[in-house]
C-alpha cells in the first residue's frame, strides 16, 4: 500500500482516509494532517535510502577485500526505487490522506521492512565473506520475507477497508508479493537476480505509469 494513490496494495492504503485536519503549531502556524504524516513517513523512508547509500559507499571502499557481486546492488536499487515510488504515491494521494492512527500504523508497517532490509543486506565490517553474493545467499530467505511484508500489509489494509482490488491492482500485488515469496524457496543466484530485476521494473512502472 503505502505505495500510492492507485488502488493497488502497495499503492495507497491511505487513499481511503478523508479530510485534512489541521494541527496547530506552537507559534500559531498550521500544518495539515497530510503534511504531518508525510514528514513522518518521509523520515522513515529516508532512513532506508540513507542505509543503502552508506552501504554502497562501504561496498565501493571495500571492493578489493570483498567482491560486490550483482545481487546486493540489485537489492539496493530496488529499495531506492521502492522508496521513490512510495513518495510519489503519497504525493498523488495527498487530497485523501490525513493523520489518523490507522494511517500512521500502516505507514510504519510498510516502511519498517525497508529499513530492516536496507540495514541487513550488508554484512558487518567485522564479518568475513568472499563476496556480497555469498552473504546475500546465506540470508536471502529473511531478506526476501521482509521484502514481501510492505506489499502484504498494504494489500490487507486496502482489502479490509475497500474490498477486493481491481484486476490491475491484483496483478501488481501478486507480482510484488509473489516474487519475494518465491525467491524464499530457492538460493539460486540467477533466479534472485532475475527476480530483483523484475521488481525494479515493476517499481519503475508504478512510478511513471500512475
Amino acid at each position: 500500500m503505502l505505495s500510492g494513490p492507485e488502488p493497488s496494495p502497495e499503492s495507497d492504503p491511505l487513499r481511503t482516509a478523508r479530510g485534512h485536519e489541521n494541527l496547530r503549531l506552537k507559534k500559531g502556524g498550521t500544518v495539515s494532517g497530510f503534511e504531518y504524516l508525510f514528514t513522518f513517513y518521509g523520515l522513515l523512508l529516508g532512513l532506508a535510502v540513507a542505509n543503502v547509500a552508506t552501504g554502497f559507499a562501504d561496498m565501493w571502499r571495500g571492493r578489493d577485500d570483498i567482491s560486490p557481486g550483482w545481487t546486493t546492488p540489485l537489492l539496493g536499487l530496488f529499495i531506492l526505487l521502492a522508496a521513490a515510488q512510495q513518495w510519489v504515491s503519497y504525493w498523488m494521494a495527498r487530497e485523501g490522506l490525513t493523520m489518523e492512527p490507522s494511517t500512521l500504523l500502516i505507514s510504519m508497517a510498510v516502511a519498517f521492512p525497508y529499513i530492516f532490509v536496507s540495514t541487513g543486506m550488508f554484512p558487518r565490517q567485522s564479518d568475513k565473506w568472499r563476496s556480497l553474493d555469498d552473504y546475500y545467499s546465506a540470508h536471502s530467505r529473511v531478506l526476501m520475507g521482509a521484502l514481501a511484508l510492505p506489499a502484504l500489509a498494504s494489500l490487507v489494509y486496502n482489502v479490509v477497508l475497500q474490498g477486493a482490488p481491481d484486476i490491475r491492482d491484483a496483478v501488481t500485488a501478486t507480482i510484488r508479493i509473489g516474487i519475494p515469496a518465491g525467491l524464499m524457496l530457492t538460493r539460486r543466484p540467477l533466479l534472485h537476480r532475475a527476480g530483483l530485476c523484475l521488481l525494479c521494473g515493476l517499481m519503475l512502472y508504478k512510478i511513471f505509469g500512475t
